[in-house]
């Protein structure tokens, strides 16, 4: 969708929510990634993509912000192939706030 404001036309990027469902899906060719990589090559390149993660508790909202994210693998009973795959997640210190 393209939204002209005066001489200029910007995209609208879609927000999308996914679902990780299994940690299988980083590394297997199926139904669930194949989707998302075709959803991938319609949409235009993010700027900036917003991960929000249940699996840590803290007393207040936590922003975790660096030139390059590590990938935790935080789970267990899968094969070593899955604790093998990284995804480089790198961010821009400017997003950073406190």
């Amino acid at each position: 969708m393209a939204v002209i404001s005066g001489a200029r036309t910007m995209q609208i990027q879609p927000a999308i929510f996914f679902g990780h469902g299994s940690p299988m899906n980083a590394i297997q060719d199926n139904k669930f990634s194949t989707k998302w990589r075709d959803i991938g090559n319609k949409i235009p390149p993010a700027k900036v993509i917003l991960v929000i993660s249940a699996h840590y508790e803290t007393k207040r909202v936590k922003i975790s912000c660096s030139d390059n994210q590590k990938t935790i693998h935080d789970f267990y009973g899968f094969p070593n192939e899955i604790f093998t795959f990284n995804y480089p997640a790198y961010g821009d210190l400017i997003l950073q706030t406190e």
